[in-house]
């Protein structure tokens, strides 16, 4: 498929802005009217510096932890920013649409808004269960992206390989994958597509697997020419020093993080079990991520009853075909048993 021609008009013809630190990384620096002191150089040596606007380190590092080229990765300050400029760059404001599979991540659509990109919204009978055959009789001539959350937040559950090849097969239409919950389920993963269909776009984390929230960094995996164009339109140091120095020390903790991520599930199959056992939750979703879905008649008594006892959890039944739901992230051990003990108080409650 032509990258190129997918890409809007004004964004192929467009000259990049050249940063002082596109053209020298080290020297004596007097080129960008930095403060060559910081109040706080003792604590953070090179604070006082732009960051590489490349994250040349950082793509090195991933690049060898997925078995790719650093020319088809492109760090972000967050994914939110990334999905911001996969729209900016190959959606026309105003012309063309976005294909979204509700429920499912609410930034895709509140971006496309902002962007003035029309807004295709599919929601299959079954939310767990794409239909391929409705969103192929969704998808218009005009319609230049598609977003996918796998696994799908806020069901938790994986989608279909094959739903995300039929979508890639489509003429004219970049296919984003956002696999921010996939390190819990990694079988499921669309990078092994990446070397069949250059329109796809992987997105990836640190906030979730990683437990690096904080610090706001995600990345893209995709065809080196695609990471061109959205490298054009980046802000120039989008992603900062402390934020590439902790996310290239993840980088050498993989074991740390695979115990993190064996500790979730754990701690997710037993509030699983748990929440099935309960009289008053009809339904508790399948869960491939760090989340469980639950429905439940009495929900919004839960969440109220739960909010007033401190423990925070998500109300999802406003959203396409989830009446009734509520999305609670795994904690810690000691927290998830403080829920689970408040849960079974607020039913219990509810059957009195």
């Amino acid at each position: 498929m032509s990258i190129k021609l997918l890409v809007r008009e004004n964004i192929r013809e467009l000259k990049p802005y050249t940063s002082a630190r596109d053209i020298y990384t080290s020297g004596i620096l007097l080129d960008a009217n930095e403060n060559p002191r910081s109040i706080l150089e003792k604590n953070y040596p090179g604070i006082s510096r732009y960051p590489d606007p490349h994250h040349r380190n950082l793509r090195e590092k991933l690049a060898a932890y997925h078995g790719i080229s650093p020319a088809q990765i492109l760090a972000g300050n967050g994914s939110d920013e990334l999905l911001d400029l996969c729209i900016r760059v190959f959606c026309a404001p105003g012309k063309e649409s976005a294909l979204i599979i509700e429920p499912t991540y609410g930034m895709y659509k509140t971006l496309c808004e902002i962007n003035d990109i029309r807004v295709i919204i599919c929601v299959p009978e079954e939310i767990y269960e794409p239909d391929m055959k409705q969103a192929a009789e969704a998808i218009e001539k005009n319609t230049k992206i598609a977003f996918i959350c796998n696994p799908n937040n806020p069901t938790g559950g994986l989608i279909s390989p094959g739903f995300i090849e039929g979508l890639l097969k489509r003429p004219g239409m970049m296919v984003v994958c956002d696999e921010a919950y996939i390190d819990f389920a990694p079988k499921g993963s669309a990078l092994p597509l990446l070397a069949k269909y250059n329109n796809l776009i992987i997105l990836r984390t640190f906030s979730k697997a990683w437990g690096l929230a904080g610090i706001r960094c995600g990345y893209i995996i995709a065809h080196p020419e695609v990471i061109h164009y959205l490298e054009a339109v980046k802000y120039p140091y989008n992603v900062n020093r402390i934020t590439l120095s902790l996310a290239e020390r993840a980088l050498d903790n993989l074991n740390m993080k695979e115990e993190l991520i064996t500790s979730l599930i754990s701690e997710r199959e037993r509030i699983t079990a748990f929440l099935k056992e309960l009289k008053g939750v009809e339904r508790v979703f399948h869960s491939d991520a760090n989340f469980i879905l639950f429905r439940s008649p009495h929900s919004g008594y839960i969440f109220n009853r739960l909010a007033e006892k401190g423990i925070i959890i998500r109300d999802r039944s406003s959203q396409p075909g989830l009446s009734g739901c509520l999305r609670v992230s795994i904690g810690l051990p000691a927290e998830n048993d403080k829920f689970m003990n408040i849960v079974k108080e607020v039913l219990n409650e509810t059957a009195d």
